[in-house]
């Protein structure tokens, strides 16, 4: 009974959110939840990472409509307004350590979101996903940047 109303609330929490970003360490399993409003900071405000001393890269990206078993489902570069929510996938490589990648949501040139997600192995998957709702049509993209700010990956797309 109890699991039952935790899940439930769990939902409802969730659902209330605009944006979630999930990042799964390929080792262990373990899963890393953040949740944020729009305009709202993540959950995980004061994030920290150790000193990255490689150069991190994307080796894989793509927009999808959904995720399973840690990869994107559903890829694409045009999506109906009712698609509902949409996921940037990322696989990321040359991390030395722990590090920090943001996933920069834009619709029509104006940042909408900026997800902060841990990469905490090499390579290391992670996702984010933006809810979109009909009126959100237009050119948007996903910046994936490092923790200094530099760009490592652009990916287009379009909601019609």
């Amino acid at each position: 009974m109890k699991k039952s109303i935790l899940l439930l609330l769990a939902a409802m929490l969730i659902q209330a959110f605009t944006s979630f970003a999930i990042a799964e360490d390929p080792k262990t399993g373990s899963s890393v939840v953040t949740v944020t409003g729009s305009g709202a900071a993540p959950t995980n405000t004061t994030p920290t990472a150790k000193p990255q001393g490689a150069t991190l890269s994307v080796m894989e990206s793509a927009i999808a409509t959904g995720i399973k078993d840690a990869a994107p489902v559903g890829p694409g570069e045009k999506f109906p307004a009712s698609v509902g929510k949409l996921y940037c996938y990322t696989r990321i490589a040359g991390a030395s350590a722990e590090a920090l990648v943001t996933h920069k949501w834009f619709l029509n040139g104006k940042l909408l979101d900026a997800i902060v997600l841990r990469v905490k192995g090499d390579p290391y998957r992670i996702y984010s996903a933006k809810t979109v709702t009909p009126y959100m049509k237009g050119d948007w993209k996903v910046e994936v940047v490092d923790e200094s700010g530099k760009l490592l990956k652009t990916i287009n797309f379009k909601v019609e």
